[in-house]
């Protein structure tokens, strides 16, 4: 009886959790584009951009936090989805890349309500004084949210923290922000 029951749960789980990402229709380009601001390389694809929104903030000690979304449309089995990347890069004052954070989240709409279905953080540091020491993610409703703190270090010894967020909202066409 355990044996069943084991076995239909895996069942379940991986119907949940592997079916819907088995069939991907989105537009994939190849490593030609690489070099095309209208492609997006997430580690495996380059995906096609539909549109992109910056922000950049700039602080008083020369650094700057550079806010970049990208909304790369993928089509699964369900009609009405769409995956928005959200990247927040922190400059020194150089302008040189010390890290980057990025908000990815799944969205489902039907033109009279929309509903986040999952959302991940990535952390990536271009240079080893910066690390990720928390982070928190999550969705509710039609928006997903992520805090996370980035601690800078000099000689193994922490000098500066960071606070910050990350949120994408989906409206019931399928609009996100």
């Amino acid at each position: 009886m355990r044996f069943k029951k084991l076995i239909l749960c895996l069942l379940v789980f991986s119907f949940v959790f592997w079916f819907p990402f088995s069939r991907v229709n989105a537009q994939v380009a190849s490593e030609d584009n690489a070099s095309d601001s209208s492609y997006f390389f997430d580690g495996t694809n380059y995906w096609q951009i539909q549109e992109i929104y910056t922000e950049t903030v700039e602080y008083p000690d020369g650094t700057s936090c550079y806010t970049e979304i990208w909304i790369a449309p993928v089509r699964t089995e369900a009609p009405n989805s769409i995956t928005a990347v959200k990247a927040l890069t922190y400059r020194d004052s150089n302008g040189s890349v010390c890290w980057e954070a990025t908000l990815t989240a799944s969205f489902i709409y039907d033109g009279s309500s929309s509903a986040c279905t999952g959302a991940s953080l990535s952390f990536t540091s271009c240079d080893s004084a910066y690390s990720l020491t928390s982070s928190c993610t999550s969705h509710s409703g039609s928006q997903a949210y992520s805090s996370y703190s980035i601690t800078c270090q000099l000689l193994d010894i922490p000098i500066k923290t960071t606070h910050h967020t990350l949120t994408l909202t989906c409206d019931p066409n399928g609009n996100v922000r």
